[in-house]
């Protein structure tokens, strides 16, 4: 293995929405799926512990080159319509 084509982002990566903050755990659940039906890996990530454990999922969309963080979009219980606190939104992720 040669790790050719690999890619790392996190919370300070330009384009990637939010702000690294410590214990968020950005990265501790990492999906790939073709959320869009055009044949390239786009991926899921989460961040559990993001906002007082209330957890947090990003979207980054796949490209001819790999991941892309244009239209990266964050997304907490909220956004979904959960009220619940503190659950860790986005521990597990499922295909």
């Amino acid at each position: 293995m040669s790790g050719t084509g690999a890619q790392g982002f996190d919370q300070n990566t330009p384009g990637v929405p939010g702000t690294a903050e410590a214990g968020d755990r950005f990265g501790s659940a990492v999906r790939l799926y073709d959320a869009n039906k055009d044949s390239r890996s786009d991926a899921a990530v989460s961040a559990p512990y993001e906002n007082a454990q209330n957890g947090s999922v990003w979207s980054l969309r796949g490209s001819a080159t790999g991941l892309t963080v244009e239209g990266a979009r964050a997304n907490d219980p909220k956004h979904f319509g959960f009220t619940t606190t503190g659950r860790r939104f986005g521990s597990v992720l499922l295909h």
